[in-house]
């Protein structure tokens, strides 16, 4: 049985959705780690899968990668967590098979998929049937809006707009900073902030 308030679930396993598991990971919380189930043949990752016979196959590849990286410099996706032993606080699933445990089981939902709006919106409203009261929805984008988000999705719970941005900060180095922005609340709720880790480490 998890704690809910110290849970939270990401979607999106790939080089954004990673780290973010992996940093909160890092300060303690339980991580659910979820991505889609590869359909098409033509999908890189179905082969996995016919392999595997592993619905989750992607989530549990990329976290394998974080879990063997170790040096930034040379993978600065997935030498993300601070220890290896951080990768057995996260849960890898799916969408289609675990997405209402994990929202049920988390406080925080940050998703990390495609930027494209259809699909945040539709991820984002299905995420809605399972959140309850104080469950906080963080939309990650580099292209859109999220005014443009707010505005399409109207959430029925507590939802905070959020980006989190994956910056190199010396290119030579290959440092990475793992930051999320002002969180914004569309209500003010003093109890719901402190609940919310805002990291800004170097790995």
């Amino acid at each position: 049985m998890t704690d809910k308030n110290k849970t939270v679930t990401v979607v999106g396993a790939g080089n954004m959705g990673g780290p973010i598991a992996a940093q909160y990971a890092n300060a303690g919380y339980t991580v659910y780690l979820l991505d889609r189930v590869p359909k098409s043949e033509k999908d890189p990752a179905y082969k996995r899968l016919v392999e595997t016979g592993d619905r989750s196959v992607i989530a549990r590849d990329k976290l394998e990668k974080m879990r063997k990286a170790v040096n930034p410099a040379e993978d600065i996706f997935n030498a993300t967590l601070y220890h290896p032993s951080n990768a057995d606080r996260i849960i890898v699933g799916n969408v289609d098979d675990n997405l209402e445990e994990a929202v049920k089981n988390s406080s925080l939902i940050a998703e990390a998929i495609l930027d494209q709006l259809d699909l945040k919106i539709a991820l984002a409203s299905k995420c809605d049937e399972y959140m309850d009261e104080g469950t906080q929805f963080h939309s990650n984008t580099s292209t859109i809006e999220l005014e443009k988000i707010k505005e399409d999705f109207q959430c029925t719970m507590n939802c905070i707009e959020n980006d989190y941005l994956i910056k190199v900060k010396d290119i030579e180095d290959q440092k990475v900073l793992l930051k999320n922005s002002l969180i914004l609340l569309k209500e003010e709720n003093n109890e719901l902030k402190k609940k919310i880790p805002i990291f800004l480490e170097k790995l």
